[in-house]
């Protein structure tokens, strides 16, 4: 599959699964990220790498309208299967709560400045007003998390997202990520079922 032609036609065949897959017309729009989302899915099953995971609970802060906040416990995890990703489940009281995934480097990135762009941004708390007044300056990072049903911004404190991140990094190490991915297989494996 080289040349031009030959991506248009693994693209042409990715979408033609995830269409198959989800129940669609083919002639549906696909946005870009489900394509990246069946490939890393793939990715994640044929990693041959051993798999491991690291999960750490802490209590985040979530601020509320009028300078109050709720406390909410938050279970971090990450998984060598999706090395680029960290998963963090909110106890919301309702069932089993609530996940987001986003990237490990955004939060990471967040402890130092202003990170993220659209639905996750991260960035260290340096506001002295309302409930921060009583805290020193950067003890705990401003996350803020936005969908369709709505926004919620947290605080966290610094010191557990840092043992978190040193944890994930002795399993795989910042920067390092890609080579706990098979890509090429998953994506022959794709273009195979497809035809």
């Amino acid at each position: 599959m080289g040349g031009r032609g030959g991506i248009s036609r693994a693209n042409r065949l990715l979408q033609l699964i995830e269409c198959r897959r989800r129940g669609r017309k083919e002639n549906e729009k696909q946005a870009p990220w489900v394509v990246y989302m069946l490939i890393a899915e793939r990715v994640a099953h044929m990693n041959t790498h051993p798999k491991a995971t690291v999960r750490h609970e802490l209590g985040v802060q979530l601020i509320v309208p009028g300078d109050a906040s709720i406390s909410l416990p938050v279970t971090l995890s990450y998984h060598t299967s999706d090395p680029y990703a960290i998963h963090a489940r909110f106890q919301t009281g309702l069932g089993d709560g609530v996940t987001w995934v986003f990237a490990r480097e955004t939060l990471a990135a967040g402890i130092e400045g202003p990170t993220g762009e659209g639905d996750v941004r991260v960035w260290p708390n340096n506001s002295k007003s309302g409930l921060r007044r009583m805290r020193e300056q950067s003890q705990t990072v401003t996350i803020s998390l936005s969908s369709p049903d709505g926004h919620a911004l947290l605080e966290a404190p610094v010191t557990g997202l840092t043992t978190f991140l040193l944890q994930t990094y002795s399993l795989v190490a910042r920067g390092q990520e890609s080579e706990h991915l098979d890509i090429d297989n998953a994506l022959v494996s794709l273009l195979n079922e497809a035809s």
